[in-house]
């Protein structure tokens, strides 16, 4: 085994180093066995052979130790699209939310590390906490909380966005015509409407402001 120091690891791609012995060694989460992979966390792996780049190494069978559960268990089952399932844990079923995997989604067959608590719900029933060690990062599209971290800024800029063109929208259909002014136009009277003169300017709703105010 060989141990080093997590020095990168890019959540909603999935891959990241690790430093040992002045070099940087690529991983995929998927070879991240136990805990995840917190840049300075220090880390012990074994060396394999990339797939994808002949000649090369990469880190497999990662053991971390940011995050890293108290037992072990196998998943039973994991249903992807409602976010949860249940792990094995000593003969017993432990029901998990994918709120509470930390690194890499569920297989069935994973073996994954894990915390036992009560469920908030109901404290005679044991639900999974701080799980880590699945296989299905990239399947499930990387929905583990930790993973969301990525994308959540992304989701923001556009959101953002949203809210100021419909802001914008609201502002002007808000705004009254201009008032019709009197005075002399540059060609006299009767001239085109670019004269000097009183009339009613746009008026803005308070729902308006209150949109432009959010968006400061």
């Amino acid at each position: 085994m060989h141990q080093g120091v997590v020095k990168s690891f890019v959540w909603n791609k999935g891959w990241g180093f690790i430093t040992s012995e002045e070099q940087d060694i690529f991983f995929h989460v998927n070879d991240f066995k136990r805990g995840i992979p917190e840049a300075g966390s220090i880390v012990t792996f074994e060396l394999g052979e990339n797939s994808t780049r002949p000649g090369s190494q990469v880190a497999v069978n990662i053991q971390g130790t940011a995050n890293p559960g108290s037992v072990q268990g196998v998943v039973k089952g994991f249903v992807g699209s409602t976010g949860y399932g249940f792990i094995n844990v000593n003969d017993e079923e432990i029901f998990v939310h994918v709120g509470d995997v930390k690194c890499g989604g569920l297989k069935e067959g994973d073996i994954v590390w894990l915390d036992v608590e009560p469920s908030d719900k109901d404290p005679n029933k044991k639900v999974a906490k701080n799980v880590t060690g699945g296989s299905g990062h990239t399947d499930q599209g990387a929905c583990s909380e930790w993973a969301q971290k990525a994308k959540g800024k992304g989701k923001d800029f556009g959101k953002a966005m949203e809210q100021m063109m419909s802001a914008m929208a609201t502002m002007f259909s808000m705004m009254g015509p201009y008032g019709k002014g009197k005075g002399k136009g540059k060609d006299g009277k009767g001239g085109k409407p670019m004269g000097k003169g009183k009339g009613k300017q746009p008026i803005m709703g308070k729902s308006g402001l209150a949109l432009l105010n959010e968006m400061k």
